[in-house]
């Protein structure tokens, strides 16, 4: 996540998301925002629907009025928006930024677990999403990653885990049915919903004890968002 990219089409979508799934405030949550320095490209310019009210306020209005008035009216784009509005009520951020540096790497995580122990569920927000083996852990650009290694034993913690990834230039379905492979493989999580959107996906790794409240919300997600959400291991 960069401060860049706050409020537009995918934020919007992304909060929208998370207030649904700890049920505005019901279960408690902790956002790693995997925060990186702002840059010159033009990601996180998809703010047309500000502009639009009618067509995207009733997704929810609230959430969009909020964004709508620090992006377009105060003309802020930051991360701490999200806390001080309480846009996903209940929730605890870890705001650090991220480096490159393997070592630092290692120790932003530990200490990422350490605020985040007792949380129903985490939320990872990496620039770009899971590791590509063109990009090792350490390399330069790997803070814009997540890495497996980075997932082993969240299911010990008692945790359900929520994970932002962008879609690569590859077939869409055929992508998200080999994340969810590799998720099955390479963790202990056996329920793994997704959730599409028009640009990016969100995998959810789901313990049993939750499946009830996401279930709920992902029918809420589908009727009210049209964010297409999908059990992919029990279908």
């Amino acid at each position: 996540m960069k401060n860049q990219y706050f409020g537009d089409i995918n934020d919007y979508r992304k909060y929208g998301l998370l207030r649904a799934l700890t049920g505005q405030g019901t279960w408690s949550s902790m956002i790693c925002w995997m925060l990186t320095e702002d840059d010159d490209r033009p990601d996180g310019g998809k703010l047309d629907y500000l502009l639009k009210p009618d067509t995207w306020r009733g997704y929810d209005e609230e959430l969009f009025d909020t964004i709508r008035e620090a992006v377009v009216v105060k003309g802020e784009r930051s991360v701490r928006i999200t806390k001080e509005k309480d846009l996903i009520p209940g929730a605890d951020y870890y705001e650090t930024l991220l480096a490159d540096d393997k070592t630092a790497r290692t120790e932003y995580f530990a200490q990422f677990l350490q605020e985040a122990h007792g949380k129903d569920l985490y939320f990872f927000d990496p620039d770009n999403g899971m590791e590509v083996p063109s990009i090792p852990i350490g390399r330069k650009n790997s803070s814009k990653y997540l890495y497996w290694q980075e997932l082993k034993g969240l299911h010990e913690k008692d945790a359900s885990v929520l994970i932002y990834q962008h879609f690569p230039r590859e077939n869409r379905d055929a992508f998200i049915m080999r994340i969810v492979a590799e998720f099955q493989n390479k963790t202990a999580y056996k329920e793994i919903i997704s959730f599409r959107t028009p640009h990016v996906v969100f995998f959810l790794l789901a313990l049993e004890k939750h499946l009830d409240v996401f279930n709920a919300a992902t029918q809420h997600l589908v009727g009210q968002w049209g964010i297409r959400g999908k059990n992919l291991l029990s279908d």
